[in-house]
């Protein structure tokens, strides 16, 4: 009895960290994939807005600056916190002049992230799977910046 119940401990145990390791694959509003598994040693930041979400919106000039300062040293995506179709998420981008791509379905369930309770939040994810965050309210590119530098230098430190 003592015996199975180990091994049934051990193999969710060993389910739970293949599942925090691997990083799933998702849709673009833009069209592609995004392969988060080709992309293991990237820090991923997420960002959940809504179109309702004035705060959001204020902080999308500053998130195109962001995204252009780190496009290749990390991976920014954003999602919209509605279930919008992808037709009007496409077009929510290009009214909003959003520079940066978007998820087209919700990654909280399938990356172990809970989703935020408030808007505008960020999500920074380590190489390793580990979050930070959520991150709530409006940021502008030099407040993501140093959040990511500061998370990245905890991060190394604890390695």
């Amino acid at each position: 009895m003592m015996r199975n119940t180990f091994l049934r401990l051990s193999f969710l145990v060993s389910i739970a960290l293949l599942s925090a390791c691997s990083r799933p694959d998702f849709n673009l509003v833009e069209g592609g994939v995004v392969r988060l598994s080709d992309n293991q040693d990237k820090w991923v930041i997420i960002n959940y807005w809504a179109e309702w979400c004035k705060p959001c919106l204020d902080e999308v000039p500053e998130l195109n600056e962001f995204y252009a300062q780190v496009d290749g040293k990390l991976l920014f995506y954003s999602i919209s916190y509605d279930k919008d179709s992808n037709e009007a998420l496409a077009e929510q981008k290009k009214k909003y002049g959003m520079e940066y791509p978007i998820i087209a379905t919700d990654p909280a369930p399938r990356i172990n992230i809970p989703r935020p309770n408030a808007l505008p939040a960020n999500y920074l994810i380590a190489p390793d799977g580990k979050t930070y965050g959520p991150i709530l309210g409006p940021q502008d590119a030099q407040s993501m910046v140093a959040l990511f530098e500061k998370h990245q230098r905890e991060w190394m430190a604890a390695r």
